[in-house]
C-alpha cells in the first residue's frame, strides 16, 4: 500500500504527497477537496446526467470501447503504474 505524507499547513486545503511502499519516493500527489468542493461536483453532475441519459445506449457503448481502446493500448504502462503505486 501507498504511503502519504502531508505537504500542506493544517488550515489549508489538504495535499499529500503519494511514497512509493517500495522505496518511499515520491511519486504523485493528492489533494482533498473540501466539502463545498464536493458539493459542487454533485451539482455538476446531477445538471449533466439528463443530457448524458439522453444518449442513446448504442452511442455511449461506443464511447466506452474507444475508453477501452485507449486504455489497452499501452497494458504495461498501467501495469508499470499498478507495481509502483502498491510495491
Amino acid at each position: 500500500m501507498a504511503i502519504y505524507q502531508a505537504i500542506e499547513p493544517a488550515g489549508t486545503r489538504r495535499r499529500y504527497r503519494l511514497l512509493s511502499p517500495v522505496d518511499r519516493e515520491p511519486i504523485g500527489e493528492l489533494e482533498c477537496m473540501t466539502a463545498s468542493d464536493v458539493a459542487a461536483a454533485l451539482e455538476r453532475a446531477r445538471k449533466a446526467q439528463p443530457a448524458w441519459a439522453a444518449v442513446p445506449i448504442a452511442e455511449r457503448a461506443a464511447l466506452l470501447r474507444r475508453v477501452l481502446a485507449r486504455v489497452l493500448e499501452d497494458p504495461d504502462r498501467i501495469t508499470r503504474t499498478v507495481i509502483r503505486e502498491t510495491g
